[in-house]
């Protein structure tokens, strides 16, 4: 099951106003159990001190929601990456076997 967890999702998102892109993602599992989306994110804009929020759902194998959790990449520069990390750690943690990238905008 890490295996599959760990799996990068290379599909890149992009702001609907164009100013941010996914480069990658994936979830992991880290040490205390929590899932936790990983990935980079990309200021493609010309703009300078651009704020990044990342928003993931989590469901478990049913494809029930199980929770939404957020992560900011803060002042990112024009053609700069920054790591973001979007951790649930509720409850059901154990039950969730899959992530879903629900927002990428600037804040």
């Amino acid at each position: 099951m890490a295996e599959q967890l760990a799996k990068i999702q290379p599909q890149a998102i992009t702001s609907p106003d164009n100013k941010l892109q996914t480069l990658h993602h994936r979830m992991s599992v880290n040490r205390f159990g929590h899932r936790v989306v990983e990935g980079a994110v990309r200021n493609i804009s010309p703009d300078s001190n651009v704020s990044a929020e990342i928003k993931a759902e989590y469901y478990d194998a049913a494809g029930t929601l199980i929770g939404t959790e957020v992560d900011i990449v803060r002042r990112l520069e024009p053609g700069k990456t920054g790591a973001f990390e979007v951790v649930y750690s509720g409850e059901r943690r154990w039950d969730i076997k899959s992530y879903r990238i629900v927002t990428l905008q600037q804040i």
